[in-house]
């Protein structure tokens, strides 16, 4: 009955996005009023129907909705909780729909991250260079790792060499830590097999890449810098509600001319640390929210 509700009050909205319906009719702002209207919706059919916590986040992210520069965030949770809402609510075939793309898409980028590394070997690239052209399509080396490490326990056994050789590849620490833990809670029973194939691997990526102390230390500066500057001195709309979606990079920028950082730091390296920044303690509150509700259906050995 909601459902129906809600999807009559959209089309009875629809048609209202004219330019102007008459000279010296309505403004041209009534379009922008009908998408506002309609995003409001999504998130109320979000929150009634599927999961409170994306909805949450989706409100923030369309509360915040001022313009072009603000439409990112929007459409960002508005595809995570459509593609969410498609899988809770669709037919019992979609699971085995969306597993199979999952799987399709990581070895795809795997194999692509290898070939990248390859060919940066062969051409002689020096190791920055060879480390940084691995990631595939998706733009940097941590994020195929992540991509990889996410489809890990979701593969079939015969294609984990291929995910876990482009993981190696990206000498990302946390995302071969990912994969181990994702792998554990899918299959128990690798626990042993597990652990003698992660101590040789982190060994060659410490030797490979170094002691990650350097890349600690980094990160944790920008966590500080990040919770300091959500919380010292700022308002409660900034502490419960963030500075906005994509905010991070724009604040890193002056972080790295003032020298408080060494490098840019894109993304904080940190999912916790960078929704509280961009979504404040009610964005914190609502992932959580989302994972105590996941966590009911949990259990070791369901990937």
């Amino acid at each position: 009955m909601i459902l129906a509700l809600l999807l009559a009050a959209i089309l009875f909205a629809a048609p209202w996005c004219a330019y102007r319906v008459m000279i010296g009719g309505w403004p041209l702002e009534i379009r922008e009023r009908m998408l506002l209207g309609l995003a409001y919706a999504a998130t109320l059919a979000m929150g009634l129907l599927v999961e409170v916590g994306p909805a949450i986040l989706l409100g923030i992210a369309v509360w915040r909705w001022r313009g072009v520069e603000t439409l990112p965030g929007v459409a960002v949770m508005l595809g995570a909780c459509g593609v969410y809402a498609a899988v809770k609510l669709g037919p019992p075939e979609m699971d085995t729909i969306v597993l199979t793309a999952m799987i399709l898409v990581g070895t795809w980028q795997a194999l692509l991250g290898i070939s990248q590394h390859i060919r940066g070997k062969l051409k002689g690239w020096n190791f920055h260079i060879v480390n940084e052209s691995t990631h595939g399509t998706l733009g940097n080396r941590v994020v195929l790792a992540t991509c990889c490490a996410l489809v890990a326990p979701l593969a079939p056994l015969w294609l984990l060499p291929v995910l876990l050789i482009a993981l190696l590849c990206t000498a990302c620490y946390t995302g071969l830590a990912a994969a181990v833990v994702g792998l554990l809670v899918a299959h128990p029973a690798w626990t042993l097999p597990a652990g003698l194939v992660l101590a040789p691997a982190t060994a060659w990526v410490i030797y490979w890449r170094g002691h990650p102390r350097d890349s600690l230390r980094g990160r944790w500066q920008v966590c500080e810098l990040a919770l300091a500057n959500i919380w010292v001195g700022r308002p409660w709309s900034v502490r419960l509600f963030g500075h906005g979606h994509g905010a991070f990079r724009r604040y890193a920028k002056w972080w790295t001319v003032y020298s408080a950082t060494g490098q840019h730091y894109r993304q904080a390296h940190n999912d916790l640390v960078q929704l509280a920044f961009e979504y404040g303690l009610v964005g914190i509150a609502a992932l959580l929210e989302w994972a105590s509700s996941l966590a009911r259906w949990m259990e070791l050995g369901d990937p």
